[in-house]
């Protein structure tokens, strides 16, 4: 990838289109983090209940839950995704790679991030969720 010398200054357009592409590397990263926080309070409730002897392994609720967490899975491992190809966007900028500042459009690429498949199956931070689920349905049925 072609780039700037090191001792060139970034102008204006740059600093700004930098500081509005962190914003959004920064709320992916908390949307990550807030699937994640969600995902443990739902699974504290669902074992809450099955404590409780309320439901006795409902089948209808346990597969509910395996939906969700797969959802949740999916969901998270996009936003890492998309986090991924905006730090791209942010490399390019800062490299002098990135056309059209004027008109601030922020292209983000697939090159930049790993798929999706990868994110959800090799990537630790997401394999906390069929982990997880896998334990609670095994609590759930024992």
């Amino acid at each position: 990838m072609e780039g700037r010398d090191r001792t060139t200054l970034l102008n204006n357009n740059e600093i700004e289109a930098i500081k509005i592409c962190q914003g959004i590397i920064n709320r992916m990263a908390e949307n990550s983090a807030r699937t994640k926080n969600f995902f443990f309070v739902l699974t504290a409730a669902f074992l809450t209940l099955i404590g409780a002897d309320t439901i006795c392994g409902s089948v209808i609720l346990i597969g509910g839950y395996v939906v969700i967490a797969l959802a949740m899975w999916y969901t998270d491992a996009r936003y890492l995704q998309l986090e991924q190809m905006f730090r791209g966007v942010h490399n390019r900028i800062v490299n002098g790679c990135q056309p059209n500042l004027d008109s601030w459009m922020f292209k983000p690429q697939a090159k930049d991030a790993k798929s999706m498949w990868w994110l959800m199956f090799r990537n630790f931070s997401t394999l906390v969720y069929p982990a997880v689920a896998i334990v609670v349905v095994l609590l759930a049925c024992a």
